[in-house]
Formats: C-alpha cells, structure tokens, sequence
C-alpha cells in the first residue's frame, strides 16, 4: 500500500468522492486509494475534476471500519487509514457522476457536509 498520508505541507487537495487528502503529485502518480474505478493515474486533468483544493477540517483516520466518526462523514468500512476533509467544496462534473453510477458507487456530495457540522 502506498502511504496516503500527506508527507509535504503544500498543494494537498481532497478527493470529492471520498475525502481523501492527498497532494496533487501523489493523486497523478497513484490516484486515489478508495476510488481505483476513477483512474486517475497520469491524467492531471481529471485530478483537477474530482479533486478540490477546497475543503473544510481535516480528520485522522486510522480505523475506518471502527470509527463513529468515519461513519459520521460517510467514510466507508474499506477505506484506507489516512487523512479525511470534512467537507469538500465543489462538484463533479456530470460524466464523472455517471461513472460513479456505473461502477455502483452511493455518490455523496461533500460541499453539503459542512452543514452538519
């Protein structure tokens, strides 16, 4: 597994499927560790889709499956431990919504999460 977890301080953005926070490099060179279906790897464009450099908090999560509060921001049981938003702000793009569906993805809107808070 490829350490998920933010190592520079700069140019973090959050994947607006799941929350995952990652830098921009590493979103290009791995993708997104919960969201393999979005194939992001070497296509820098559709990292600037379903990523935002917006978001709202941020949360350690080292258990999914055991957290209240993963459950809370609708981390899913297979997600992997890493650093979560809260909130992220803006949306995806039609087809990326139409991707999700075909892959049987539950899309939540992140931007509307911050309203729980």
């Amino acid at each position: 597994m490829v350490d998920v977890v933010p190592t520079e301080l700069k140019n973090w953005r959050a994947c607006k499927v799941c929350g995952l926070i990652k830098t921009f490099s590493s979103f290009v060179q791995n993708g997104c560790d919960n969201c393999p279906y979005l194939q992001l790897e070497q296509d820098a464009d559709k990292v600037n889709k379903v990523t935002s450099h917006a978001f709202h908090g941020t949360v350690g999560v080292m258990r999914p499956r055991d957290s209240w509060v993963a459950q809370w921001l609708f981390i899913g049981e297979k997600s992997v431990p890493g650093l979560y938003a809260a909130a992220v702000y803006g949306r995806l793009p039609p087809e990326v919504i139409d991707e999700l569906a075909d892959n049987n993805v539950d899309y939540v809107n992140r931007e509307a999460l911050h309203k729980k808070m």
